[in-house]
Parts: C-alpha cells; structure tokens; sequence
C-alpha cells in the first residue's frame, strides 16, 4: 500500500505491505470544522490473547447446567451411570472460562470527505487482503479451542421511481477465525444443492439437522489456504485455518427469488409548490419469518435524503457557542378530531420542519443529504406491513 502526496507524484511519501493479519475498521465520522465531519478509515493489526474471561454463549449455558443440578444429585444417588454421563458431556460442552480476546494496533488512519472515496478504498484493501496466501506453518497448543463463522449477506438493487426492481445483484461472504491446537484439517459444510443427500454427522449419537432450503453456488472464489482439488473432486470445503487469524474464507454469488417481496421498501416523493418543498418518505417492511426466537428483520437502517447544499442554512440552528443541527420532532400517526383541546396545555403543536414516526432525521453535511436513523424496524411491538414516514 503506497500514500502519495500527489497524483503526479512518482515516490510515495508512505509505504506498507500488505500481511494477511491487517484488517480494515468500518468508516467512522469525526468532526472536521464547524459545518460537518470527515469519514475515516483505519488499517489495523490484529492478534489475539488467551486470557480467563466468560464468553458469551456460555452465560446461557451455565444457567441451564445449574437448573439441572439438583437432577444430577439424584442420578448420582440412584447410581444411574448414563444420566452422570450426559451431565458430565453437558459440563464439558461448556467448556473453560477462557475467551481469545482481540489486541488492535493501528498501522495507519486516513480520511476523507468523500464517503463513496472511503468505501472504494475499504473495498480495494479487502479485496486485495482476500487475495494474500496465508499458511499455518506451525502447530500451537490452546487451552480452549474455539472457532467462528461469520457469514456476511450483500444485496445492490436498483429501483425505478414506480419502485419496480430493475436490477438486483446478491453475494455472500464467509468469514473464518479459529484457535486450534496441533495442525488439523477443517471441513465446512455449506448447503450446496449438488451436496443434497450427501450430509456427514460427526458423531453417530448425534440426531442429524435436516437442511430443508438448498441454495446454488455461483461464481464461487477461494481464500489460498482452500485445498482446491478436493472441491472439484468431492464439493466438500477442506482447508488448514490460518493461526489466530481473521481472514474471509470464500465468497460465491446466489440469484435473489424474482417473486418475493423486498425487506425494506422505500418511496420519496419531493413536492414544490411555488417557494415551498416538502419531502415525503415512507418505508414498508413486509412479511417476515424466521426460526430464529427474536430475530429483528431490519437494524441499523439509514436512510439518505440529497438535497441541494444551500439549503443547509435551514437545518442550523445557534447553540451556546456553536452550529447544531435541526432534529427531526416525533410525528404521531393519523389524527385525532380535538387533539389540539387535550395537548394545548402540554404541547406546543406547531409545525415541525421535520417529523418522523420512527427514528431521528437530521442534516449532515458530511452526505450533503437529510439522514434518516432508525435502530430497528419494525419497532417493538409493531407487526409486519407498518409504514413508517418522514414529512
């Protein structure tokens, strides 16, 4: 990775390479003068320590052994040798109060007040990253062996102003990270439909998971450690992890259905009448299903609004020794005849310059746009076909 001062400039003022244990920070803002921020990105060193820590599956399953104490107690009395025996394989699946917790180093932090400039540059550094080879050359010995999976879903859709898909394109990234003694070989089972009917148990006490959605692999890429004859050969996904090292395993694109309805469906409407513009948003999460026991369908939603840059004049607001930003006021849905005879002594109901129902809405100048936030959608307690606006 080579900074430049210049584009005209032929030596680097800054030089680094590349190792596969770097990994990119997500882009964050901070504040750059007084009108808006500056987006920012860090390239980072990552290494894990083992140290004594509770991990965070294991609070759950430490309350469920304790339930079952008193049922142990009893098997232990009975002499009842097969019941100590799954208790003694639960106590074990828990595991010991051992976490790997990960030690950051910044290489380097540059900014930009390009947010699309940012996210190209992340992009460049992972691709490029998922392209190093990296190679377990030693066997290490770890107290408590862990490993994780991170799977990463991406979907660009393209949308006419009728809010019918034109384009739409869906991929998937798999992220590895594993902490294993000795030099094993790791095979990860993915539900590809040519493996259908070919599901391998580990254990033979093991009852087998039916895996009832099939999906079609294309465009499939590799990380190097991926031994590539045993996938053409057999399907099957087997690799020597990398140490203690974050790296994106493989990625492959999947067709989205053509017929189901999108998670987040968004309509903005701008009206100008004569020197006045209103801006009409409203957002529809449809139907959602999931085995999964509270499941959110959409987080962290942000939505951007551009508007004109001179505009910016009208969502300041003077503060003590500053420029603030126009919030967004709390916009009730529908109405009520006589609302103002029951909230005139408590409420102030003029006009906002912007209201939500569901989030906060702001200018920031750093997107050159109004940004809507929402935590969570649909909001607690809400069902599925809700629409949430901004006026």
């Amino acid at each position: 990775l080579q900074l430049f001062n210049g584009k005209d400039e032929k030596d680097p003022f800054q030089e680094l390479p590349l190792q596969p244990c770097y990994s990119v920070s997500e882009i964050g803002a901070q504040q750059f003068d007084q009108f808006g921020k500056i987006f920012t990105v860090k390239l980072q060193f990552v290494f894990y320590k083992e140290r004594p820590g509770v991990r965070p599956g294991q609070v759950t399953k430490a309350g469920r052994l304790s339930d079952k104490l008193s049922q142990f107690a009893a098997y232990a009395i009975q002499g009842d040798y097969q019941g100590c025996k799954e208790f003694g394989s639960d106590l074990k699946k828990l595991g010991l109060p051992v976490e790997h917790a990960p030690q950051i180093s910044q290489l380097f932090k540059i900014g930009s007040q390009s947010y699309e400039d940012m996210k190209q540059f992340s992009m460049c550094i992972e691709e490029s990253l998922f392209r190093l080879s990296a190679h377990r050359d030693r066997a290490l010995t770890y107290k408590m062996e862990e490993v994780q999976i991170t799977a990463v879903d991406e979907l660009y859709v393209e949308q006419n102003a009728t809010g019918g898909v034109e384009k739409q394109i869906a991929r998937v990234r798999l992220f590895f990270l594993g902490f294993l003694s000795g030099m094993p070989d790791v095979e990860l089972g993915v539900n590809d439909l040519v493996r259908q009917g070919k599901e391998v148990v580990g254990r033979h006490d093991i009852i087998p998971v039916v895996t009832e959605e099939w999906i079609r692999l294309e465009a499939v890429e590799f990380h190097s450690c991926i031994q590539l004859d045993t996938y053409e050969r057999s399907k099957t996904i087997k690799f020597k992890p990398p140490d203690a090292m974050y790296i994106e395993l493989m990625r492959f694109r999947v067709r989205p259905p053509r017929n189901r309805e999108l998670p987040l469906q968004l309509k903005c409407q701008m009206c100008v009448t004569g020197n006045k513009v209103e801006i009409h948003g409203d957002i529809l999460v449809p139907g959602f299903t999931s085995r999964k026991l509270g499941q959110i369908p959409c987080e962290d939603v942000m939505v951007r609004i551009p508007i004109p840059e001179c505009w910016i004049y009208q969502f300041r607001v003077e503060k003590h020794f500053r420029y603030g930003s126009v919030k967004s006021a709390h916009r009730r849905t529908g109405k009520v005849k006589g609302i103002e005879r029951f909230l005139g002594a408590i409420e102030n109901m003029e006009p906002s310059l912007m209201e939500v129902t569901s989030g906060q809405a702001k200018y920031e100048h750093q997107h050159r746009a109004l940004v809507w936030r929402m935590p969570r959608l649909p909001k607690e307690g809400q069902g599925a076909y809700t629409t949430h606006n901004l006026v």
